[in-house]
């Protein structure tokens, strides 16, 4: 709890991850946090795998949110392939990796339900020295003494204070797939069990870890298979018609399951046919509903302004590379909370001390994402900030 000053009132717009994970710490050293959601009904597992980072991990034992082994698929070797299958290297190294719908799930579960409203969609805001109000799409308003923009790479909260700052698409997108383990000839699963997989093409990589399955488990047998191959895509007219989905709605930030025109999907496993080792060829031709994410680069120069902050994706999103959005996003969070809670009386001073260290992390993972995929996309060994 906190130990002086008075308890806040905190919005939080947007109900994923890192809104869960900020809402908890908040809520859990006394302050009143409410969580607005746009979507109406309980977000829907996006069947993307996660990294655990350690930053994660922390978080569920400080607040005994679930153990980890709960939730984890540990690997225990980097394994890269040649054009033929061949081994090429092998690097002992153990990681956990987990679903963002296995750590969904656990969270929500954790945070008050009446707490966290469904079907608000942020539209505004006006603040001042003293409040901050938030408006919804409903009509409805809310005051608050702290309003925290946690609604990803679109985020409105970010646009309302910086209008001028927007993400750009880097050239390339990552297509990404979700197989059960079930799906797969034991010769061919055997190959990803207890591996992170690699191959490397000209201008092109493809990965692939073990994940727990729909419902959570992780035992042998409920486990699904996690891949994202990193392909070219011109900007411009190409890569609109590839966010372009089977009811004409351009996406902006993904194609789901399900709504990825076939013809593309059938271009894309034809090309995995062409090029890729026979295990990944099986692993895409089991795939039945492929999605796309483009990748994009955001980042700001300031996380707050007076009375409104942005955290996670808001912020800066860094490229899937770094396997640290949502570490990233869990340390905006825990990390604001401890500073909120060291200087009750004086915002101001514990959002300016929190900022720096925030803004160092992100632009550092900027970076970091940036040369990485550049130089396995474009072949672009160095780079000029």
């Amino acid at each position: 709890m906190i130990m002086a000053g008075k308890k806040l009132k905190i919005g939080i717009i947007g109900g994923s991850i890192g809104g869960l994970v900020t809402g908890i710490a908040l809520q859990k050293s006394g302050h009143d946090v409410t969580i607005f959601e746009k979507t109406g009904e309980k977000l829907k597992d996006r069947g993307a795998g996660i990294v655990l980072q350690q930053d994660l991990i922390n978080f569920f034992q400080q607040y005994n949110i679930s153990d980890i082994e709960s939730i984890n698929v540990p690997i225990y070797q980097r394994v890269y392939l040649d054009r033929n299958g061949s081994k090429i290297r092998i690097d002992n190294t153990e990681q956990e990796m987990t679903a963002w719908g296995t750590i969904f799930h656990k969270l929500i579960s954790y945070f008050p339900e009446d707490q966290y409203k469904y079907g608000y969609k942020f539209t505004n805001l006006s603040q001042d020295k003293n409040q901050v109000i938030a408006e919804f799409d409903n009509g409805e308003s809310e005051t608050f003494d702290l309003l925290i923009g946690a609604d990803g790479t679109n985020s409105t909260v970010r646009k309302s204070l910086f209008p001028q700052i927007s993400h750009h698409y880097a050239g390339y997108v990552g297509w990404r797939g979700i197989v059960h383990e079930t799906e797969l000839a034991p010769n061919i699963l055997k190959e990803f069990t207890d591996r992170f997989t690699f191959y490397s093409m000209q201008n092109s990589h493809i990965l692939c870890y073990l994940i727990p399955g729909n419902d959570d488990k992780v035992s042998v047998g409920d486990r699904r298979l996690n891949w994202v191959w990193y392909w070219n895509v011109q900007e411009g007219q190409e890569i609109n018609d590839l966010l372009t989905d089977i009811n004409g709605v351009k996406r902006s930030g993904f194609v789901a399951e399900g709504f990825v025109k076939p013809r593309y999907i059938k271009a894309q496993k034809d090309i995995a046919n062409q090029v890729m080792p026979s295990i990944f060829k099986e692993l895409i031709g089991a795939t039945t509903n492929p999605f796309i994410q483009p990748v994009n680069d955001l980042s700001v120069t300031k996380m707050y302004l007076n009375r409104v902050v942005l955290i996670g994706d808001a912020a800066f999103t860094p490229r899937p590379h770094t396997a640290s959005s949502t570490a990233k996003a869990v340390d905006n969070g825990v990390s604001l909370c401890q500073m909120l809670n060291e200087y009750p009386d004086d915002m101001e001073q514990a959002l300016a001390i929190w900022e720096q260290p925030q803004l160092h992390r992100g632009n550092y993972l900027k970076n970091k994402g940036i040369t990485l995929g550049n130089q396995s996309q474009f072949g672009i060994s160095s780079l000029e900030f």
